[in-house]
């Protein structure tokens, strides 16, 4: 089973602590008083696409317990007889 924080609720709250730590730990970002909505828009994208990768690529082909059930050997050909139509 897949850990909570791979939801889309535990991404939003992950990337919501990250942009508040970024804002408040990087020096170059005192300056800057919209850094936080900055760092959290920019971040949010980034994270959902990675959510989407893991549960779209990763998941499904190394992690998933699926991946050890058999699979059919043959094709639809043999089990359609195309020939016949």
């Amino acid at each position: 089973m897949a850990p909570r924080i791979l939801s889309i609720s535990g991404v939003t709250l992950s990337c919501v602590l990250e942009s508040f730590l970024l804002s408040k730990l990087l020096p170059i970002l005192d300056s800057d008083s919209d850094a936080f909505i900055k760092l959290f828009s920019t971040l949010l994208p980034l994270h959902y696409v990675a959510l989407a990768v893991y549960w779209g690529l990763i998941y499904p082909f190394f992690v998933s317990p699926l991946r050890h059930f058999p699979v059919p050997k043959v094709g639809l050909e043999s089990v359609v007889n195309v020939e016949g139509f």
